[in-house]
């Protein structure tokens, strides 16, 4: 899943992106964070038996003017940070697969996409 102003690289590409690691069962996951085009975490090996649940999300603090970048896989927090430089991206195209890598063997369901 790859949700990109236009490219595979720089600035709006990757918002987020969620990759599966060539010859492995672990996903990288990337997005725009703290002035990284292509901040990035890899999950360890995931079971391809069953359904993963994740969950990517960039919020306000309550009673912060802080922003959050989560993501969580199976209810697990893989990562919680401090974004310092959040971004707003218009016009933003979502590829399952994308035009620029080879499509991975996996499924898509109940995807949700909030603003």
């Amino acid at each position: 899943m790859h949700f990109t102003t236009e490219s595979n690289s720089g600035d709006g590409s990757r918002n987020p992106a969620i990759f599966v690691k060539p010859n492995s069962h672990k996903l990288q996951i990337c997005a725009a964070v703290n002035n990284e085009w292509n901040w990035n975490k890899e999950t360890d090996e995931l079971d391809v038996e069953k359904w993963i649940k994740i969950n990517i999300c960039q919020y306000l603090e309550k009673g912060t003017e802080n922003y959050r970048f989560a993501v969580e896989v199976d209810n697990a927090v893989l990562v919680n940070t401090t974004n310092t430089a959040p971004v707003r991206f218009n016009n933003v195209k979502a590829y399952a697969p994308d035009p620029f890598h080879i499509a991975a063997d996996v499924e898509i369901r109940n995807l949700e996409v909030g603003k």
